[in-house]
């Protein structure tokens, strides 16, 4: 409809036409926490996967006939859903709660919608924000790719390996992007990871 405006005012402006065709954007509260600049792009791209619930689960392929239970593959006790792999199994639970100890996050949250809100809602400086979100993307691809592992290669890593695997790529990388002004308390903190 609009665009039947456009042409019928005899004048035709490309950015007019392409607004006219796309879509409204749509506007998310996570948008920040999961496109974080300091997180590696391949945990970024997995944690919004992640947050719109398009990860290939065992549940969804299931439903498909891919495969033939939908049981947890790292805990083989409970239905593999977006809910349960983060934050419901056990060894990602696990992982969560020392993750959180690592941090000295104090937050009962504990699904991925909630932590992400509780990162963009914090009181806290925006180097501390971007620490933190970068540990949520690194420990959702971390979970992601031990359970692939569990999967592909049926080997199921100790929740102590995985979580020294998300420290160490969350200090190297926030190492390597770590900003050139940045307040004492946060460069101390930081350093006491």
């Amino acid at each position: 409809m609009q665009m039947l405006k456009l042409l019928s005012r005899g004048e035709y402006k490309t950015n007019e036409g392409y607004q006219a065709l796309v879509t409204a954007k749509q506007s998310v509260k996570w948008y920040k926490e999961v496109w974080n600049k300091m997180a590696i792009p391949k945990h970024m791209f997995i944690l919004w996967l992640a947050v719109l619930d398009r990860m290939q689960l065992k549940e969804r392929l299931f439903r498909f006939q891919i495969v033939p239970d939908e049981n947890c593959l790292l805990c083989g006790t409970k239905k593999e859903t977006i809910e349960h792999l983060f934050f419901d199994c056990h060894l990602c639970y696990q992982a969560l709660n020392q993750i959180k100890d690592w941090l000295g996050w104090h937050t009962a949250a504990s699904t991925i919608p909630k932590i992400l809100r509780w990162v963009a809602k914090a009181r806290m400086t925006r180097f501390r924000k971007q620490v933190y979100s970068t540990t949520v993307a690194a420990l959702v691809y971390h979970l992601w790719w031990c359970r692939n592992e569990a999967l592909w290669n049926h080997k199921v890593y100790r929740v102590s390996i995985v979580v020294r695997r998300i420290q160490s790529n969350v200090k190297n990388r926030v190492r390597s992007y770590m900003p050139n002004k940045i307040q004492h308390i946060d460069q101390d903190w930081f350093d006491q990871l």
